[in-house]
Formats: structure tokens, sequence, C-alpha cells
């Protein structure tokens, strides 16, 4: 796939050449033509994703030796009890693989160059947000229209 990049006065074309002929993106001029981020930042970020991501790992570790630890009970309170805590272990988890996907999309963005980005109108999210939620997708003018 060969990318080129074309500036106008107030806007970037992006024009891809992909099997099936070229595909032309219209992205506002500053994404094509100033970096958002300096390495240094985009590293900061990518550590930290990469911090979230050992702690989901370790979140869902734990979550599945309390599986592994369950004993059984005999009297109903009891099995209540257990089954209302492996619901919310299983929660727990599912929560935490999401969070995981999260991660893993956040670093493919960092890796392609885009993360920062807003994926529908492709402003900067803003660093202040970033360092808030560092998975956020969307800028704050799209999240409330949304």
């Amino acid at each position: 796939m060969i990318c080129y990049i074309i500036t106008f006065i107030k806007i970037a074309r992006v024009i891809t050449q992909d099997r099936d002929g070229p595909l032309i993106m219209v992205l506002p001029k500053y994404i094509a033509l100033k970096p958002y981020m300096n390495a240094q930042q985009l590293s900061h970020f990518s550590n930290k994703l990469l911090t979230l991501k050992e702690s989901a790992f370790c979140q869902i570790h734990n979550e599945q030796k309390s599986f592994a630890e369950h004993t059984e009970r005999s009297d109903k309170t009891g099995r209540a009890q257990d089954e209302e805590e492996t619901r919310i272990a299983r929660r727990i988890v599912e929560q935490e693989i999401k969070k995981l996907h999260e991660i893993d999309a956040a670093l493919k963005r960092i890796h392609n160059g885009d993360y920062g980005y807003c994926l529908i109108s492709g402003e900067p999210i803003g660093i202040a947000q970033l360092l808030i939620h560092p998975t956020t997708e969307y800028c704050t003018t799209v999240k409330t229209t949304m």
C-alpha cells in the first residue's frame, strides 16, 4: 500500500493506492503537516498503556485464581454467596478483557501514528484528556454528540 499526502490551503488529502484503486480521505491540514505529539509524549503514553495492560492481566489472573480456590458450601446461604461472588468475579474478568482490547487498540494507534486524534473528526483529543483516559478514541466534541 502506497500513501501520498497532498496539501492544499485548508485541508490535506491522503491518497492511498490499494488493489481496488485510490482511496481518498480528507483530513484537517494540521494533522497531515505537523505532528501532534512528540516521541517523548508517545513513549510516555505507550508506557502508561503497557502498565495498564499488565495491571489488567494481573487482575484477570487473580480472579481466575479465586475461581480455582472456590470451595463448595453445603448450606443454601453459602451457595448463594458463592454464586454471587462468582458472578461478580466473572463480570470483573469481562471488564478487564474489554479494557485489554481498548489498550491494544490504543497501542496500535500509537504504532500507526494516529494516536491522540479523534477517530471520527480527526481533531486532536487533547493531552489532558489522554492523561486521564489514555484509551480515549474520540474528542470531547464528538463524544458529546454521540
